[in-house]
């Protein structure tokens, strides 16, 4: 790509030291072209002048001209030069990176189910139920939702492939502990009903015939 400049005029150091004191605007930017522009610019321009063989002096006024032509300040003059002069000056090319999907869709179900026998524990507890569910038990469908860290289980339980929508945004379910009810003696006598109850730190124990 060539760029078409009104700076031919300018052939020696001296000559642009002269130019950039002038109060005069540039005629010639490229502050409002593409990058590829500015790249060129910059690249033709070190070519011009011979960057390589100048002074420390003539160097810091070369680079002082490119900010000035380009917009861009003088740091980041001075990162593009030195990739110019390794040949590394070019625009990079955006690609998408794609993330690899570690938990698959029966993963994710996995843990939906889990969610819904266990009535959705605290992320640590269900973590620790899917580790035991491989490392105790042994099941290998486990495995890879076993590594799931604490952070990532509110992700997947946002998925689009978790259907508990019945225990999504609600309380937790209040179940009694236990159910008093008559003894099942089978028609036969003797059988005896224990009745506890708690008081604070106190459990009182009731026996009925």
């Amino acid at each position: 790509m060539q760029i078409t400049m009104n700076d031919s005029r300018i052939t020696s150091i001296a000559q642009l030291q002269e130019f950039l004191k002038g109060s005069q605007q540039i005629p010639f930017s490229v502050e409002h072209e593409s990058i590829e522009k500015k790249y060129t610019c910059i690249d033709q321009t070190l070519k011009r002048f011979s960057y390589r063989k100048l002074s420390r002096k003539e160097k810091k006024i070369v680079l002082w001209y490119l900010s000035k032509v380009t917009g861009y300040k003088k740091e980041r003059v001075y990162q593009l030069v030195g990739k110019a002069e390794k040949g590394e000056l070019k625009k990079a090319l955006y690609q998408r990176i794609k993330p690899h999907k570690i938990y698959t869709s029966s993963d994710v179900k996995r843990l939906e189910k889990t969610d819904e026998l266990h009535l959705r524990l605290s992320k640590q507890a269900t973590k620790e139920i899917l580790r035991r569910e491989y490392k105790l038990f042994g099941k290998k469908e486990y495995q890879t939702i076993s590594r799931v860290s604490h952070s990532h289980i509110t992700n997947l339980r946002h998925a689009a492939i978790y259907r508990s929508f019945w225990i999504n945004h609600t309380k937790a379910r209040q179940i009694p502990i236990g159910i008093t009810k008559p003894p099942e003696n089978f028609g036969r006598p003797g059988s005896i009903r224990i009745d506890s109850v708690s008081q604070k730190d106190v459990y009182h124990i009731n026996s009925v015939d």
